[in-house]
């Protein structure tokens, strides 16, 4: 089938892109001259991280058929994932020598999704009851979007109504994970769990993006923190143990999704 040709050398290109683009900034020296020393870790942890994720985004291309196109809605949700990183290497790493490496695999990821959404539009078939689990799950995406904002409310009011910086900021305007998370990121969970909860075949369709995309930002919030730790910054081991246990709750959601919707 031409499409899924088309979506695998897409697939293929963004991983070499990604490894090169990993490899350079965990392994190169000057790549992330001029950024602070916490930013700098933040970086490099993400680049391996990067790297680990690259083995699960081939094999759910590989995986896509006209039989099994759910895996391109886990592919979807990985690719999510990258794009919402390489727009934050895009705006918020100083200008090095990768950058346009960081453009292009944003652009590719962002066509590649289009091109996967338009080829297979219609062709997602709901299960054909709806149950528990389907509206558990959309209860866990209302409460993990929720959470996060008010998590993020929480930093931003209190800066903003005693007119100083969040404390996290030292060298960033703005912090991207706020941006991302505020404007996109949690009103789309919130509204995919409405939609499934309402038993909307949209909600079932975002479900599986939604649980891939969330089970790695949450694991990738726990390795930041434990690679942060062993630079010297204190973070709080309860928190990290808190979205250890939200990543482990997305992976079961996104297995039972799997077995429910084959």
């Amino acid at each position: 089938m031409k499409q899924l040709r088309t979506l695998k050398i897409f697939s293929l290109l963004i991983t070499v892109l990604i490894c090169l683009t990993s490899w350079q900034g965990l392994f190169s020296s000057g790549v992330y001259d001029g950024e602070t020393e916490l930013w700098t870790a933040q970086a490099q942890g993400q680049d391996l991280i990067n790297l680990y994720i690259i083995p699960f985004y081939l094999l759910s291309s590989l995986l896509i058929s006209s039989r099994e196109n759910y895996f391109g809605l886990i592919w979807t949700g990985i690719s999510c994932y990258f794009i919402y990183v390489f727009l934050i290497y895009c705006f918020d790493i100083r200008f090095n020598r990768l950058f346009l490496f960081y453009v292009g695999i944003l652009a590719l990821t962002c066509f590649s999704v289009i091109f996967f959404l338009y080829s297979y539009r219609g062709k997602y078939t709901p299960p054909k009851t709806h149950t528990f689990h389907h509206q558990l799950t959309g209860g866990y995406f209302i409460f993990i979007s929720l959470l996060f904002a008010g998590l993020w409310l929480a930093d931003i009011l209190p800066a903003i109504l005693f007119k100083h910086a969040p404390k996290d900021l030292e060298m960033l305007p703005t912090n991207p994970v706020h941006v991302l998370d505020l404007s996109m990121v949690l009103p789309g969970i919130f509204i995919g769990g409405i939609l499934l909860i309402r038993n909307h075949k949209l909600g079932y369709f975002l479900a599986p993006v939604i649980l891939t995309f969330s089970a790695l930002m949450q694991a990738t919030i726990v390795v930041l923190m434990l690679f942060l730790r062993e630079h010297g910054k204190n973070t709080p081991s309860e928190f990290t143990w808190f979205i250890l246990i939200l990543a482990l709750i997305s992976c079961y959601l996104l297995l039972s999704n799997l077995k429910h919707n084959r």
